[in-house]
This record gives structure tokens, sequence and C-alpha cells, in this order.
């Protein structure tokens, strides 16, 4: 039987250094010490049986990568695009240092000019027009048509028709924020996503405005079909809208913070739910087993579930930089 590790690293990501650079560094560092000890907990279990284009999975929360953020002053969030380029950077330096391990390090949100994106505005209304028709509720049926009513309804910041409806009137806007998710295997990036529901993803003058990403969310690595979501687009389903009802292997979220909704879970039959939150106590695996719903994964319940009876292991909380890591060794079972 092929098995696979997992290393969720739980972290409060609500900045409260001012000076931005320093802050970057730091959670750069303190995400290499939290891979590194994932790598070490990953070593004492280790054995033939972690076969595959990889054997590991670390995940890391949303907003691992962002300027001082704070609801309370209203500031703005985002970090600039040379930031970026300079965090993707190291990102491929810490994953060539742990070949063999998919690494998801959180999130980073960030901002650029809108007359610099190619195409500028119209670009930024083609792309809400993208995500709007996506969710056409037409021809879909049940949870997913429902997913997508409710999203397309909307009447908040997550809303596309008032995106468009910004867009068309408002002459202030001068920026794009995104927050994106990048997936790397052996220093490269083999996937990304960009977050579809906009929460507060702007703050402080509103002369930026959010635009959701473009990619669907169900990218196949390695033979394993993945879904990604960040944190709002867990809770309001939107990886489910998206998919058309087709179920993953392996169902990934990051936040800070959201709850696990099992309804929104698209899981095939003995699928995972990885959920790494800035709140520990979301921080979970969840196995769904041929009959019912997804199940926590935790010590406590792994004896319950028949499929991973004698087989899973879930190790104890290790507090690591500045947050705790939970790690899982849990066996692969082929669709």
């Amino acid at each position: 039987m092929r098995y696979f590790f997992v290393a969720l690293w739980s972290r409060q990501t609500e900045a409260v250094l001012q000076d931005n650079v320093r802050l970057t560094n730091l959670r750069l560092t303190n995400l290499g010490e939290a891979v590194d000890t994932a790598a070490r907990k990953f070593a004492e279990i280790s054995s033939a049986e972690f076969d595959g284009p990889f054997k590991s999975i670390f995940v890391a929360p949303e907003y691992l990568f962002t300027t001082e953020r704070s609801e309370a002053d209203n500031t703005p969030r985002a970090l600039t695009t040379d930031q970026v380029k300079g965090i993707a950077k190291e990102l491929k330096e810490i994953s060539r240092a742990h070949m063999g391990m998919l690494m998801l390090p959180g999130s980073v949100i960030y901002q650029h000019a809108i007359e610099k994106q190619t195409g500028g505005k119209t670009a930024a209304v083609s792309a809400v027009q993208t995500y709007q028709s996506s969710l056409n509720p037409d021809g879909a049926k049940g949870l997913v048509k429902t997913a997508r009513q409710n999203l397309v309804n909307r009447n908040d910041d997550a809303s596309p028709a008032l995106k468009l409806q910004q867009l068309s009137q408002a002459n202030n806007i001068t920026h794009v924020v995104k927050n994106r998710l990048y997936v790397l295997l052996d220093a490269n990036v083999v996937a990304k996503y960009g977050k579809k529901a906009d929460k507060n993803e702007v703050m402080g003058p509103r002369t930026a405005l959010f635009i959701p990403g473009q990619d669907t969310g169900l990218p196949e690595i390695g033979g394993i079909r993945f879904g990604f979501e960040i944190c709002f687009d867990h809770e309001l389903g939107v990886l489910k809208a998206m998919s058309n009802d087709a179920k993953v292997d392996i169902h990934i979220v990051i936040s800070a913070w959201t709850t696990n909704n099992v309804s929104n879970m698209q899981l095939r039959s003995r699928g995972y739910f990885l959920h790494a939150s800035s709140a520990a106590i979301h921080t979970a695996v969840y196995f769904k087993p041929a009959r019912g719903l997804a199940q926590p994964v935790t010590q406590e319940t792994i004896n319950t579930l028949n499929d991973l009876n004698g087989k899973a292991i879930a190790m104890p909380d290790v507090n690591c930089a500045g947050g705790i890591l939970r790690c899982y060794k849990l066996p692969y079972f082929p669709p």
C-alpha cells in the first residue's frame, strides 16, 4: 500500500510588525523552520511505503505573506509585485532543499497598478466576467446549482456583478489586488490558485479592487486530482460550484480563518480533506469513508475509521516557528 505524509502548519498570520520587509523575511524564516521540522518528522517514519512523485505534503495558512494587517485602522495589506518576485525566489529555494515534498506555503496577497496589467481595465473586466460565467447555474444540478446560485446572487464584496459595476463606474480604481497560492514540488511551481470569494481582501482607501483568480482549482499533480480553496471560498462552496460535481482525491484549504464545512468537501470515496488554518482549532484532516460523510482524523478517531485502523498515524502536535505543526501518516486509496 502507498502512503503519504501530511504536515499542516497552523500559525497566526495577523501581522504585528510595522516594517514590511522585516515581516516578510521573518515569515520566510518561520516557513523554512516549519518545513525543516516537517521533514524531520517525516524522516522518523519514512519507508519504502512512501512512493510516487511526492512523498509528503506541507500546507501553511492563508495570508502568510502580507503587509501589516489591521482591520481596526483599515490599513492596506497587499504587497507589491517586486516583493512577490523575491518571495517566489525564496520559496523555490526552500522547496529545492526538500525534494519530494509538495509544498503549499500559504498565500501571498499583492497588488499592481491596473494600467500595468496587460489590457488594463479591460483585462480586469474580462477576468471578472470569466468568473461570473463559470457560475452560470443553467444546466447545473443539485448542490452544484445551489452553490452557483448562492455565489452569483451575493450582494457583498464577493459578488462578481458588484465588481463589474465598480469597474464600470469608478474612475478612481488604480490597482487590482490578488490573493494567490503557489504550489511547489522540487523547486518548480506545479500549480497556482487564485482566491475567488472576496472578504476584506482590500482594506484602506478604495482605490484598489480585488480580482478573482482564473484557475478552477482542480489540477492533477502526479496522477492525483487535487481541489484547492482559500478561506471564504470554502465557506461559500466555490470548489463545488466550479467542479461541475467532479470529485477529487485530495481537497486542500488554506485559511485565516474558516471552519470545516463537510457539505462543501468535494471528495470521492476514501479521499482526504486537508486544512491549514491560522486558527489551530480548524486545522485538520478529514477522511471520507466508502459510506457517509467525511470524518475528522485524530488520534482519538483513527481506530474508529475502518479503512484507517492500523494504517494511519496522527502524530502529537509540535510547537514550531510561532505556531503548531500537525503531522499524519496516511494511506492512499486509488479511485
